[in-house]
């Protein structure tokens, strides 16, 4: 049997449901329109447990919202008598995150199982910390060009890494990559650039 195609059905069986704890949980997309919704989702943000996607940053700007499943009938009413614009985006949170980590795990196996000379996180669904060591692999390779560095830190106080590219020692122009933030971030092969 093709070692693809065998690694690809143990996957399939293998694969193991994330823990069925967002079963039937929505993910809800609001646009307030007026400064009382503004201030019922702050009051929201504030005093329950409503995991926000996405911050308040005003007017007929959208937010995510993560409800669980035995909530949704008693804010969709809520909703309702306020006149709060709302999306369902999805009836099944965990259908989600089940196929994202299915995603992930063929993916690595795909890199695993192939050539070593072609392995890369470039057009995969990769972590952080494969984000992390593929930037650092780039600046081992080209020293001379390529620097890891420490664009700051996020809300959490998790490190945001960047490259610095600079293949003319004498000018202060860069190139910015601004990509890895979210979770599907794709980085562009900077082996042809580089050789």
């Amino acid at each position: 049997m093709n070692r693809f195609l065998f690694y690809f059905v143990w996957l399939i069986f293998t694969t193991t449901e994330a823990k069925q704890i967002y079963l039937n949980d929505k993910l809800i997309r609001v646009q307030a329109e007026t400064l009382k919704q503004i201030e019922y989702l702050q009051n929201l943000e504030q005093t329950t447990t409503i995991d926000f996607w996405s911050e308040i940053i005003g007017f007929n700007q959208t937010i995510d919202l993560h409800l669980k499943a035995n909530d949704f009938e008693n804010y969709r009413s809520q909703f309702e008598q306020i006149s709060l614009t709302y999306k369902i985006l999805s009836n099944n949170l965990q259908e989600l995150i089940d196929s994202e980590q299915k995603q992930i795990q063929f993916d690595r196996l795909k890199r695993q199982w192939t050539d070593h000379r072609f392995r890369s996180i470039v057009g995969t669904y990769a972590s952080y910390d494969e984000m992390i060591d593929y930037m650092q692999e780039k600046q081992n390779l080209y020293p001379k060009y390529v620097k890891v560095i420490e664009l700051g830190r996020t809300f959490e106080n998790r490190p945001m890494k960047g490259l610095v590219l600079q293949f003319n020692p004498f000018t202060k122009r860069n190139i910015w990559i601004d990509c890895g933030i979210h979770a599907r971030g794709k980085y562009d092969d900077l082996d042809d650039i580089c050789d």
